[in-house]
């Protein structure tokens, strides 16, 4: 199919495929592959809609009065037949953490159902240098204990030998738990993020930094952003690139910031920014930054305005 399309949510939380021309196709359980051979494509898919169901079933189930965690459990099925959370924004997470605040009962109702969905198992590996530990279905009984109501719950979720090791949702939600309020949650969960980090891959390097920085603004946030910074410097260029174009405007210049700070300013990524990024801003600050460094000392070039931050400016 030719064309540029994404997948977008309505109000009633179905996920639509729209095409550039306005037409959409409603994302059943038969649409599921179709998306999946095009991620597999090459072709972009906005993943946060896909998770709106999610979302909205989490939502459904914490306002019932008699949980059943059913809608739950097919609503994760079909996200991770159509694409799985490879890819998810930082942003889906705090969401997810949000709405996955579930009391013992609640937290029964949505994990049992989830080892029950027919043909789980046949659903495609996670991208990853090294296999997952447990099925798809086992992340989502661990992640909804990860945000559990209960902080006791949430602190035995972060025990190392329940980590589902090598899902991409794994270093997104360690990083959320970093600034728990409870202190022996936000502890356990410090201690886990740095021992997944040092046997990380860049691709989760990388999905660890955008999520320590989407998070930096809450309370208690600065501590993700220690741990991963720790890490960043002799980092890979591979994992700068992804930083650098993430699709977040926040991400990209926090990122910018930090490859300064950190001496990561590599020349050629810079130039490729500056020359072709459509953010404007992250383009005229990477320009200005490469000025300032090939400009010999002693000739006029631009300043650099005095306490700016490139990752607070819109």
């Amino acid at each position: 199919m030719r064309g540029s399309w994404s997948v977008q949510a309505l109000p009633d939380r179905s996920a639509y495929v729209v095409l550039s021309d306005g037409r959409m196709s409603g994302l059943t359980d038969s649409v599921g592959p179709f998306v999946s051979r095009m991620v597999r494509a090459g072709v972009r898919v906005d993943t946060t809609a896909l998770g709106v169901p999610v979302l909205g079933e989490l939502d459904l189930l914490r306002r019932s009065a008699t949980p059943c965690g059913e809608g739950l459990a097919q609503a994760l099925f079909r996200f991770d037949s159509c694409c799985g959370p490879d890819g998810l924004p930082a942003s889906w997470w705090s969401s997810f953490d949000a709405r996955a605040r579930l009391t013992p009962g609640q937290l029964r109702a949505a994990s049992e159902p989830l080892a029950k969905v027919p043909a789980w198992h046949r659903l495609p590996a996670f991208r990853s240098s090294r296999p997952a530990s447990g099925g798809r279905s086992r992340f989502w009984v661990w992640a909804l204990a990860a945000c559990a109501a209960d902080g006791r719950t949430r602190a035995a979720a972060l025990a190392a030998e329940r980590l589902p090791l090598g899902h991409p949702g794994l270093l997104p939600l360690l990083v959320v738990r970093c600034a728990d309020w409870v202190p022996a949650v936000r502890t356990a969960a410090r201690a886990a993020l740095s021992a997944v980090l040092a046997e990380a891959d860049p691709a989760e390097l990388a999905r660890a930094a955008a999520g320590a920085w989407s998070c930096a603004g809450r309370e208690r946030g600065a501590a993700a952003v220690r741990i991963v910074t720790s890490h960043l410097t002799d980092a890979p260029a591979g994992v700068w690139r992804a930083l650098l174009f993430d699709p977040d405007v926040r991400i990209r210049r926090f990122a910018l910031a930090e490859a300064v700070a950190l001496g990561r300013d590599d020349a050629a990524l810079l130039l490729d920014l500056a020359m072709s990024h459509r953010d404007v801003v992250a383009a005229q600050r990477s320009a200005e930054h490469l000025v300032r460094r090939l400009v010999p000392a002693g000739v006029d070039a631009p300043a650099s305005p005095e306490g700016r931050r490139p990752w607070t400016a819109c």
